[in-house]
């Protein structure tokens, strides 16, 4: 199989992942926090040493900024769910943005009695910054949703432009790395965001089980800001039937996947060996991808990067619409017929879709490579959509 679903989770994971899931599973699968014997310590140790990587990895301020949950879908709700959002606010979100989120934020409009706008873009579809200025002038935003990189179209968003934006009217800012994480660098430190989810099993190339969100400290108290939504056992203080105050244990409770936590650092260690390189390699295959493409008749490009601005904002994700199928069609025959695996229709991504054009199509096909992709792949690829053209 030649797989091109990179977007949705990265397959396969390098080497050392396999045998430090392995490992970890034999000899550190106990319940960390939970004991005072030497293999819930070492658990425990697992998981710091981890919260340590992730932290350094994404530019937190402390590694007590991380909290992890079991995905990025768990991190939105727990981060939006547990946000006092109020009647009138303003909430802002790209439209980009996962429904992770904006089924979360809908399910909250409808209770609180919020407002929800979406971001200008301009004839790409790309975020129009000068639009959204005068959106923020004529309805002050309260919180923004911004997604760093598309999970349909692999554009980079201008998050920390937006964020500093947001910032002029004292609003809140949420970013999802879901997709980005991995792909482009972040620093926390270095921007106005306050509040970043991230996906293990992604671009960071862990397990699925493992996901999260830093808070910013900087600028933004987590404790004071996101009220717990999720109760049970934290291992401390257990006859006491109100949360601490302050500190991870608000948030982690329950009974942590020590293999896909411990893993992830591996996985970002494995990465960061040469993560400039990598981005580089896939920014030249996205390149012959498309210029490939390009001469196919009957394939529209959604959102196609054609400067060499638009193709550093664009992460190794491209989407494709098929003038002689619908896009599940032309999934299943990539599949059946030519054994690659591709992914097709709305991507959990319920705006995006009005912006670029491809309802018509059934959504997209969306073909994503990772850093185990080769030119040999991707010329098989092109080879199939060629003949089923």
């Amino acid at each position: 199989m030649l797989y091109f679903d990179n977007a949705a989770t990265t397959y396969p994971k390098p080497e050392q992942v396999y045998k430090e899931m392995d490992r970890l599973t034999r000899e550190c699968a106990v319940n960390a926090g939970r004991g005072s014997y030497k293999k819930a310590e070492n658990a425990s140790a697992v998981i710091n040493e981890t919260r340590k990587k992730v932290s350094e990895f994404m530019g937190a301020e402390n590694a007590e900024d991380v909290i992890f949950t079991s995905s990025a879908t768990e991190a939105a709700n727990r981060v939006l769910r547990g946000y006092g959002f109020e009647e009138n606010m303003t909430v802002y979100v790209s439209p980009y943005e996962h429904n992770a989120v904006m089924r979360t934020l809908e399910a909250l409009r409808k209770e609180k009695k919020f407002k929800i706008k979406v971001l200008e873009t301009d004839e790409k579809g790309y975020l129009n910054l000068d639009d959204i200025e005068y959106q923020f002038m004529c309805d002050e935003p309260d919180f923004v949703c911004i997604n760093l990189a598309s999970n349909v179209t692999g554009y980079v968003l201008p998050a920390e432009r937006v964020a500093d934006m947001a910032k002029e009217y004292g609003a809140i800012v949420l970013a999802d790395a879901a997709q980005a994480a991995g792909n482009i660098e972040i620093n926390l430190k270095e921007t106005n965001i306050d509040i970043l989810i991230f996906a293990g099993h992604k671009s960071m190339y862990g397990l699925f089980g493992v996901g999260g969100f830093i808070t910013n400290s900087r600028i933004f108290d987590r404790d004071k800001n996101i009220t717990p939504v999720i109760f049970g056992g934290n291992g401390e203080d257990s006859l006491n039937l109100e949360l601490s105050e302050r500190g991870i244990s608000r948030y982690e409770v329950g009974s942590p996947n020590i293999a896909a936590i411990g893993t992830l650092k591996t996985a970002i260690d494995t990465i960061e060996k040469d993560l400039s390189g990598t981005q580089e390699r896939e920014n030249r295959l996205l390149k012959y991808l498309i210029e490939k493409l390009e001469d196919i008749d009957g394939i529209h490009i959604f959102q196609k990067p054609e400067t060499e601005e638009e193709f550093q904002n664009h992460i190794a994700v491209l989407s494709l619409g098929f003038e002689k199928y619908m896009s599940d069609d032309a999934g299943t025959i990539l599949d059946g017929e030519y054994d690659i695996a591709v992914r097709t229709g709305y991507h959990c991504a319920p705006l995006v879709h009005d912006v670029i054009g491809s309802k018509r199509y059934g959504g997209t096909v969306r073909i994503s490579m990772g850093q185990f992709t080769t030119k040999e792949d991707v010329d098989e690829l092109v080879a199939a959509v060629r003949d089923m053209r």
